[in-house]
């Protein structure tokens, strides 16, 4: 059975996110990150889309802590796109202390900032807004690819906040400045459509039926699963 797959999808909590997502594509907005090393963390925001590469066999755990709502697309696309998995890192690790760290006080460089936008750590706390949902979470079991800006969308000075008290505070206006930048796909790209239980099919469909022509139509259709067959036959 392999441990990864021909997709990448990226789920949420309800379905009127999906619908969004299917005319207007993904949208970027900044994450909260935080890099803990043996002696210290680093909190950031990063502006970024992400997406899990788990098989259909194993993402129940991942729809239960991210919702049971999802859209798949080919990796082929994310390939196209300049998507790329995290590179997770474990605390104590020397990569991350003995170079990472001292590089980033150091010098603080540019090459440094990318190389934390496509970080995180191989373990730690799983955080919901102010809530901690799980004290010791394998982060590495999401399997996440990211997508985030080039220099050609974004500015360098935005590239990655340090200062998330600033970014807390300011999170509505700082994402305005991303908000015209969209990750975009065909409806041949899209693999699957995961909605949560069989009502929810009948409203998808009604909504693919008014936003999309019938030939469309007919093939996003075909690809719609519910988080119940999935439980049930993967």
């Amino acid at each position: 059975m392999p441990i990864s797959t021909n997709s990448v999808f990226h789920f949420t909590e309800n379905l009127n996110t999906v619908k969004s997502i299917l005319i207007t594509h993904f949208q970027i907005k900044y994450c909260l990150e935080t890099i803990e090393t043996k002696k210290s963390k680093i909190d950031y925001a990063v502006p970024m889309s992400s997406f899990c590469d788990i098989p259909l066999s194993q993402v129940i755990s991942h729809i239960d802590k991210y919702g049971g709502y999802g859209i798949g697309l080919h990796k082929r696309w994310a390939k196209r796109k300049g998507l790329n998995p995290v590179l997770y890192l474990e605390k104590n690790s020397n990569i991350l202390n003995d170079v990472l760290i001292r590089e980033k006080i150091e010098n603080n460089s540019r090459l440094i900032q990318e190389f934390l936008r496509y970080t995180k750590n191989y373990e730690g706390k799983l955080v919901r807004g102010d809530e901690t949902i799980q004290k010791s979470y394998r982060y590495f079991d999401e399997r996440e690819w990211r997508f985030c800006p080039n220099q050609k969308q974004i500015s360098e000075n935005e590239m990655i906040i340090h200062d998330t008290r600033y970014y807390k505070e300011n999170k509505s206006r700082i994402n305005e400045r991303v908000g015209n930048i969209k990750l975009a796909f065909t409806t041949n790209d899209l693999s699957y459509l995961i909605v949560k239980d069989d009502d929810d099919i009948i409203e998808l469909i009604n909504f693919l039926e008014q936003s999309f022509n019938s030939k469309e139509v007919k093939m996003l259709t075909s690809k719609i699963l519910t988080s119940k067959q999935i439980r049930s036959d993967f």
